[in-house]
């Protein structure tokens, strides 16, 4: 479903979102000064009168590609998070949480599945969920929640359960988001619902409004605008960029960040301003993060088997259930938010999950919790612990890194050197020791690396994991042309 240019607009303007005289189109974004759409951080805690409900809604927010280690709340140097921060002093905040996969369908269908890629069936973009798994959704409306998605990116998937589906194409998204998801809660206030929003602001191409350029270098003189070509460009280009220009580009992407989180923190008062803080569950998550030059000049995402595109932030806030100020530093998934929402209101976790209810770490106990596996369609796996990532690619397979759009005028020889991610048949970090993993220490581990080939070889047995070229033929087969054109203008590859 898609909503009509005009018609968000003239929302944006009722709900004072846009000014008068502001433009909308591309990538200029209308300004959120007025008073009343810019909360406080601190307003999600203010006291509002509460009429009596006795259950306990889910509002489930999504950031595409927003990295954990960028939010302040995680400890990042700018201030790039003020409502998300404030948020997480009123919840747990999980510090080592892991997507599946670096890439928004397959990641956002584990989190709603609690099944690990290969079990649900969508190892890469464009691909669909079957009817087969038991989603989130699908759960809560036979405990007789209704089921909203409000969804800025994968509004294509098949996403079962939900009554309510709308999909927003036009610019500026995340604002129209925000405004359709608060009349949606308007209406639906008296009733036990489930909210999902989506927000992709923190996707390239990077270009936030002005007021959200707080990061940077005002004086900087280059050429990168956070435009895809550029990046394309950037990654490609034998001399690479200077720091200038690097930090630049990633000053961008936390203005992108700061843009999503105000549009949380409006949500966030949204909820306040109806009587539902107190009583509604809200987690905020991420599908994958994003590399930013640390591992061979990659500018995206899609091709990265690393820590700054896999690790994503996780937050739980409920008033009175959840402890404020809680930080659990175990290592999981995003295949464990299904059930641990579930577990948070005594629901029944399906049999078919493949996660871990968590909620007891909340409460300081323990929980059997193994590695955080992942893979790279059925070319690449990983595995995450404690202690080591271990990536195994017996194909040496190269993922590429830009799409044929954005490659006019390089050789076949250019190409075949600089647009395929070089990851070696076997690669070792001792992320306890290189949380970003600069150090590769294949060669020196035989031991190490003997212990998690053996976490593998499980993964791979217990879920039928092969290697081979199944996902690649069904991208043929089954991701029709505007799926397809719409995910390259992202910058996937396909």
């Amino acid at each position: 479903m898609r909503i009509t240019s005009i018609v968000p607009l003239l929302i944006l303007l009722a709900c004072g979102l846009i000014p008068l005289g502001s433009g909308c189109g591309g990538e200029t974004a209308p300004s959120t000064e007025t008073a009343s759409a810019r909360p406080s951080p601190d307003s999600a805690s203010n006291d509002a009168p509460q009429p009596a409900r006795d259950w306990t809604n889910v509002l489930l927010i999504s950031v595409d590609t927003m990295r954990a280690d960028h939010l302040s709340c995680y400890g990042y140097k700018h201030k790039t998070s003020p409502y998300i921060d404030t948020i997480a002093t009123e919840g747990a905040i999980y510090e080592r949480v892991y997507a599946p996969k670096s890439s928004t369908w397959p990641a956002l269908a584990t989190l709603h599945t609690s099944l690990y890629p290969v079990t649900h069936g969508v190892r890469n973009n464009g691909l669909r969920l079957d009817n087969t798994p038991d989603t989130l959704a699908e759960v809560l409306s036979g405990e007789g929640y209704t089921c909203g998605a409000i969804l800025t990116n994968a509004a294509a998937q098949n996403w079962e359960g939900f009554s309510y589906k709308e999909g927003v194409r036009e610019e500026p998204a995340d604002k129209i988001a925000t405004v359709t998801a608060r009349t949606w809660l308007r209406e639906k206030q008296d009733e036990k619902f489930f909210l999902w929003v989506h927000y992709i602001a923190p996707h390239s191409p990077w270009a936030p409004p002005e007021k959200h350029r707080l990061f940077g270098d005002p004086t900087y003189s280059g050429t990168l605008t956070g435009g895809q070509d550029d990046m394309a460009a950037a990654m490609l280009s034998e001399q690479g960029i200077n720091d200038a220009d690097l930090a630049h580009i990633i000053s961008l992407y936390d203005g992108e960040i700061n843009l999503t989180d105000m549009m949380i923190g409006i949500l966030m008062e949204s909820l306040r301003e109806l009587g539902l803080d107190q009583n509604t569950l809200v987690v905020i998550t991420a599908d994958h993060g994003e590399e930013l030059y640390e591992h061979y000049r990659f500018l995206h995402h899609q091709a990265s088997v690393y820590e700054g595109t896999l690790r994503v932030p996780l937050i739980y806030r409920l008033p009175g259930k959840i402890p404020a100020g809680k930080s659990v530093p175990d290592l999981c998934g995003l295949i464990d938010v299904a059930p641990t929402i579930l577990g948070i209101l005594d629901v029944p976790v399906p049999a078919s999950y493949q996660g871990v209810n968590t909620e007891p770490l909340m409460r300081g106990e323990t929980v059997a919790l193994g590695p955080a596996f992942g893979e790279w369609r059925d070319k690449i796996l990983f595995v995450r612990t404690n202690e080591y990532r271990y990536i195994y690619n017996p194909l040496n397979y190269h993922p590429p890194m830009v799409n044929n759009q954005r490659l006019a005028g390089l050789t076949d020889a250019e190409l075949a050197k600089r647009n395929g991610m070089p990851i070696k048949e076997q690669e070792l970090y001792k992320v306890s020791e290189d949380p970003y993993e600069q150090k590769e220490i294949a060669a020196d581990n035989e031991e190490a690396i003997t212990a998690l080939r053996a976490l593998l070889d499980g993964y791979m047995s217990q879920y039928s994991w092969k290697f081979n070229d199944a996902t690649d033929n069904r991208m043929k087969q089954e991701i029709d042309p505007q799926t397809r054109q719409e995910l390259e203008n992202l910058g996937y590859v396909m």
